[in-house]
């Protein structure tokens, strides 16, 4: 089987990565650096001993998300020292995201390349009902219908005539009263200990 090592150009990203496949992640960056020290020492050991046999290592992927975050620079690095190392890549991501902050879009191109791709159609990460549908209906441009179905009673079930979620209800509220609107939220801030509001 085959060891699978993740990142993500972001600290954040890499951390819920993390979270959801439970295994090594870093940042994009830091991965990098990783894999030309790796291939460095291959070309040193290849260069100081030729007769020597060759270690055998559990194949490993190379799993990076928030693939169209990645610049055209970062991108022909991981490809370069991938192929160096005999490593697999899996690009994950969404190309209406964030772009990258340096030059290019090697995702798209990638994939508008005839690259080797996969769809994922499935909502998994959003839990209740409601903003699970908004995200499916931002996805087909649908904006205002997404808006609009987040806290809507239509996603409500009766259960032993008493109406509750079907799913954990979003954290989304609509105060239309100016004063009232200042006031919860300063409610809900001091609520918080130092640690949550970031004191």
């Amino acid at each position: 089987g085959y060891s699978i090592r993740g990142a993500a150009p972001s600290a954040a990203a890499s951390g819920v990565l993390r979270n959801e496949i439970g295994t090594e992640t870093d940042t994009l960056a830091f991965l990098l650096m990783e894999l030309e020290k790796e291939a460095l020492a291959v070309s040193s050991e290849e260069k100081t001993d030729i007769s020597k046999e060759p270690q055998e290592k559990k194949p490993e992927i190379l799993l990076i998300d928030e693939s169209s975050m990645v610049s055209t620079k970062q991108m022909l690095d991981l490809l370069k020292y991938a192929e160096a190392l005999d490593k697999r890549v899996i690009l994950v991501g969404d190309c209406k995201q964030l772009g990258a902050v340096e030059r290019g879009n090697p995702f798209l191109l990638l994939q508008k390349s005839e690259m080797a791709c996969g769809v994922l159609t499935g909502i998994i990460r959003q839990k209740a009902a409601d903003i699970a549908f908004a995200v499916k209906e931002t996805v087909f441009g649908n904006v205002k219908r997404a808006v609009e179905a987040i806290g809507h009673p239509s996603f409500l079930e009766q259960i032993n005539e008493s109406y509750v979620l079907s799913h954990p209800r979003s954290a989304v509220i609509e105060i239309k009263n100016k004063e009232d609107r200042l006031s919860e939220i300063a409610r809900y801030f001091l609520s918080k200990n130092s640690e949550e509001r970031g004191d």
